[in-house]
C-alpha cells in the first residue's frame, strides 16, 4: 500500500509540504512520541482529516478533531483511512483555534521553570 496509495514524506519544505497536503485525502500521523504536532494543525486548518496516534500532546493542540488510534492498531488505521478516503473534506468549525508556537513555547517554559522548582525543593536547595 505504501508508495501507491500512502505516501511517507520526510524533511519537505514548506512549498511541498502545502503542495502535499492539497491533494491529501487525509494526514497519517502514526508516531509513538511527538513535540508539538504542527503538521496536524496545518492538515485541519486546510480541512484534511487527520489520522494521528492517541498522545495527550495531539489531544491538547487538537482537541477531538482528529481519529485517534493506538500507532500499532494495524486494523483500526486501515479502517480509518478507507473511511477517510470515501469522505469528503470537512470544513473546521469556526470556533476552533489552535495555540501557536509563543504559546507553546510559553507552556514549555512555565512547565520546565515549575520542575526545576520542584527538583530543587526535593534536593532541599
Amino acid at each position: 500500500m505504501i508508495g501507491s496509495t500512502i505516501f511517507e514524506h520526510g524533511r519537505l519544505g514548506d512549498k511541498a509540504l502545502s503542495a502535499r497536503l492539497a491533494s491529501a485525502r487525509a494526514l497519517l500521523f502514526p508516531s509513538f512520541a511527538e513535540g508539538f504536532g504542527y503538521p496536524l494543525v496545518e492538515a485541519l486548518q486546510m480541512g484534511i482529516p487527520v489520522i494521528c496516534s492517541d498522545l495527550p500532546c495531539f489531544r491538547e493542540i487538537v482537541g477531538d478533531l482528529p481519529t485517534y488510534l493506538a500507532p500499532d492498531d494495524k486494523l483500526g488505521w486501515k479502517t480509518a483511512i478507507l473511511a477517510a478516503a470515501a469522505s469528503p473534506r470537512k470544513q473546521l468549525p469556526e470556533n476552533v483555534s489552535f495555540p501557536t508556537w509563543e504559546q507553546h513555547f510559553a507552556k514549555l517554559e512555565e512547565y520546565l521553570y515549575k520542575q526545576n522548582i520542584q527538583q530543587n525543593q526535593q534536593a532541599g536547595k
